[in-house]
């Protein structure tokens, strides 16, 4: 009983020892608003049939200018979407080059067969403004030389419209990947003996903010020396990368030293 009593008192010693850090990440929840693209302007290379499909023969492109009648704010995003097919009656690998405003191209490898027409992305990515020039270039084949055919090309835009704060304990919960929810048995050879160390990653016991910010700015690693102290403590202290303030962090979860 006693010595149960002690190891509570020193967790919670502990527990009052290590600075908490308060903050929060902030998300955004967001409404999407599906825009027309009727009416594209087309180069010499491009064409729409009568069946309302555009073609885009190698090297050609179709742009469309937008200009809305509301603000896009920051976080806002466009998706681009199509139906695809090809004019080949061989299977056609076509890269697909698409251009919004100044910014980057977005290059996609398109696997498209002649007679069938199946849905897929072409573009996703941040925007802001007004007024937007959208290009969709057939930029080349990778495979065959067929013209990229396009039907039920569709436009949305994911507009934030409230902030959600999300506790940095959730957080560094959410970017744990596979350990995330899990108890991890780690084996371990310290001075040619065989140890076992349990770590709980369901829980945050406590969160501390380093001095080192940057991706590149890792604090140092721990010495077998410190992290046998840790294990011993009743934790283990793992180093994480906060990208909403560009800072590490020093994260405890709960630990069981078997040695």
């Amino acid at each position: 009983m006693r010595r149960g009593l002690s190891l509570f008192i020193l967790l919670l010693i502990f527990l009052l020892q290590i600075p908490q850090a308060s903050g929060e990440e902030v998300r955004y929840e967001h409404k999407v608003v599906v825009w027309s693209t009727r009416h594209p302007a087309l180069s010499s290379k491009a064409e729409v049939l009568e069946n309302g499909t555009t073609v885009l023969r190698p090297g050609g492109f179709l742009k469309y200018e937008i200009n809305l009648p509301f603000e896009l704010p920051a976080g806002s995003y466009l998706m681009l979407m199509a139906s695809v097919s090809s004019d080949s009656r061989d299977i056609s690998v076509i890269q697909v080059k698409v251009r919004v405003n100044e910014g980057e191209y977005q290059l996609y490898n398109l696997t498209v067969l002649h007679g069938v027409f199946f849905p897929q992305f072409i573009y996703f990515g941040k925007v802001e403004g007004r007024n937007l020039s959208i290009w969709i270039f057939h930029h080349r084949s990778v495979l065959g030389n067929a013209s990229l055919l396009l039907t039920n090309i569709g436009m949305e835009f994911f507009i934030p419209v409230k902030e959600k704060a999300i506790p940095f304990e959730e957080y560094f919960m959410g970017h744990l990947g596979n350990l995330a929810g899990k108890v991890v048995v780690y084996k371990k050879e310290i001075r040619g003996k065989v140890v076992e160390v349990y770590v709980d990653y369901r829980t945050i016991i406590a969160v501390r903010k380093t001095e080192y910010c940057g991706l590149n700015n890792m604090p140092p690693s721990f010495s077998i020396d410190e992290q046998v102290d840790q294990w011993r403590g009743g934790f283990s202290k793992n180093r994480m990368y906060n990208s909403v303030d560009g800072c590490w962090y020093y994260v405890y979860f709960p630990a069981l030293y078997k040695g």
